[in-house]
């Protein structure tokens, strides 16, 4: 298995953008686990340019080659073919701080005092992952809201 970073693997393979969903995570990349976007997933797949991107343990996430089932958040497809003899892992490293400049990670508990959609938001929520720049915060009630990180504050018990 082959470990790189994610700025070696847009230069490397180059993702392609998401032609059937202009609202697509992971800038607009990502291709989802159903439908179309399924269907053309799988025909790339027999050319070696799709990416499972997955949750792993200890919530970090990380792009795999191929078509993978668990754990799996949606797929990336890119321009260059991997070597199928070859098993490269990604391992994604987000570095987003709150409003006091910590470090936040998957799991945190933090308070958010945000303003979205024109609502005022203010609850305190559970760090369930991040989309680039973002954090995707979970409220009590089970309901995911992404957040920016500078309206949240990391709750230090």
């Amino acid at each position: 298995m082959i470990n790189i970073t994610e700025e070696q693997f847009e230069e490397q393979y180059t993702p392609i953008k998401n032609h059937l969903d202009e609202n697509a995570s992971f800038d607009g990349c990502m291709f989802e686990t159903f439908d179309d976007e399924y269907d053309f997933v799988k025909r790339m797949a027999e050319q070696n340019k799709v990416w499972t991107i997955i949750e792993g343990d200890n919530n970090k996430m990380y792009y795999s080659t191929g078509v993978h089932l668990v754990n799996r958040l949606g797929f990336l497809v890119t321009e260059e073919p991997y070597k199928f003899e070859t098993e490269v892992t990604i391992i994604l490293e987000f570095d987003v701080q709150d409003k006091k400049g910590q470090w936040l990670e998957v799991g945190d508990d933090v308070d958010v005092d945000a303003n979205l959609s024109d609502n005022r938001y203010d609850f305190r929520g559970t760090i369930n992952s991040f989309d680039g720049s973002f954090v995707i915060v979970e409220d009590q009630e089970g309901d995911c809201f992404s957040v920016e990180g500078t309206e949240l504050e990391k709750v230090i018990e």
